[in-house]
């Protein structure tokens, strides 16, 4: 119980960004040259979720962050799991292998780069590998197209989302200024003259509404804004004639 406590506090010790928490391989894992090799990962609930990091390009690295073999793009919030064979042409027996993630939208928060995560190495080596560390073979390294499948759930996904709130902010903004007084429905002639109102800006919808009710009626209505100052002269003005 106490080693498989150290192995999995080794594991969350040399996993990066743990939200895309790899669970395979594990420092105990070993695969083989020309055998099929498992990678497995799961959501650890903090951001970025998986949902946020979406289609992700796939590899087995060396050392300081050297691709070795490129794997099949995949949509890390889709499936938990892809299954990759080792060249054994790409490179030496090694415990030093281990597995990256590089998001094709989600940016580095210090905006560098694109998100990456990364698997622990595979302590027990991969084995059966013929090949060095020096060179690898251009097939292996060379990118991989990311499928079409994948391509239009990116086009539908946060990318579509992201556009969809965008477009609801132009289209919802629009406020006056709180600085400024809404004089309505003020009657050509009539005793019905002192009854003109001052409203605040939030008012002015439902003051226009009337203005609109006025004129139909044919009753002259203007719907004028104007400073504070000019509305205390106005109302000398209209105390004076009446």
């Amino acid at each position: 119980m106490l080693a498989f406590r150290y192995i999995l506090a080794l594991n969350l010790a040399l996993s990066a960004h743990a939200s895309l928490y790899v669970v395979n391989p594990l420092p105990t894992t070993s695969c083989r040259a020309s055998h099929p090799c498992t990678v497995q990962w799961l959501d650890d609930g903090t951001v970025p979720l998986l949902s946020d990091i979406g289609v992700s390009m796939v590899g087995l690295y060396s050392g300081d962050e050297e691709l070795v073999q490129t794997i099949t793009p995949v949509n890390v919030n889709n499936v938990h799991t892809l299954t990759f064979t080792p060249d054994p042409k790409a490179g030496p027996n090694s415990n030093k292998y281990y597995i990256a993630f590089t998001s094709t939208t989600l940016m580095e928060t210090n905006g560098t780069g694109y998100y990456q995560s990364f698997s622990s190495n595979f302590r027990y080596s991969l084995t059966q590998m013929t090949g060095s560390l020096n060179s690898h073979p251009a097939s292996d390294t060379s990118s991989k197209a990311t499928p079409s499948s994948l391509r239009m759930q990116t086009a539908t996904g946060t990318g579509a989302q992201s556009q969809s709130i965008t477009t609801t902010a132009i289209v919802t903004v629009g406020t006056l200024s709180t600085s400024s007084y809404v004089v309505s429905t003020l009657p050509a002639t009539g005793s019905s003259a002192s009854s003109s109102t001052a409203t605040t800006p939030a008012a002015s919808a439902s003051a226009t509404g009337a203005s609109g009710g006025a004129q139909s009626s044919g009753v002259a209505s203007t719907c004028t804004v104007v400073p504070p100052l000019a509305l205390l002269v106005l109302s000398t003005i209209l105390s004076v004639l009446l």
